[in-house]
């Protein structure tokens, strides 16, 4: 049995689906379409009926778009984002599940952030201001301890 031959696999569906929200098309049921005929020659319209072949070659190309479309920037203020989740998880601030509250990070950016508007909807220069407040709660609840 040959690569073109086995089903594709959950994981490769679901990079597939990250990667088609990254790039922006994850709710154009048209483009996913086109592009799923497009790797199956006009046999298929769903990733679920995709080859692990098939499957592979849509996710180089899309991981490729992707890279391309994230710039220095944008990874730049997921670091910061990041750093601000960690320390909401240093505080204790998760659900049951051991998740990130994010209502009640969103809540604190929204309250108490300088800007005061959601953590996603902070730019690359707000972002560090909004880390440092971050940081000063952060160190004003190690002092509690």
């Amino acid at each position: 049995m040959t690569d073109t031959e086995y089903k594709v696999n959950n994981g490769q569906i679901t990079r597939m689906h990250v990667l088609l929200g990254l790039i922006g098309c994850a709710k154009d049921k048209e483009y996913k379409k086109d592009l799923v005929e497009q790797y199956t020659n006009g046999r298929e319209t769903s990733t679920t009926k995709l080859t692990w072949k098939e499957a592979q070659d849509m996710i180089s190309d899309l991981q490729r778009v992707a890279d391309e479309r994230v710039s220095a920037a944008d990874l730049k203020a997921d670091r910061k984002r990041k750093r601000i989740l960690y320390y909401a998880h240093q505080m204790g601030y998760e659900l049951p599940d051991g998740k990130i509250d994010m209502g009640w990070v969103n809540g604190w950016c929204v309250k108490s952030g300088y800007l005061h508007k959601a953590l996603n909807d902070y730019t690359l220069a707000e972002l560090s201001k909004l880390l440092w407040q971050m940081e000063q709660v952060y160190k004003s609840f190690l002092k509690g301890i």
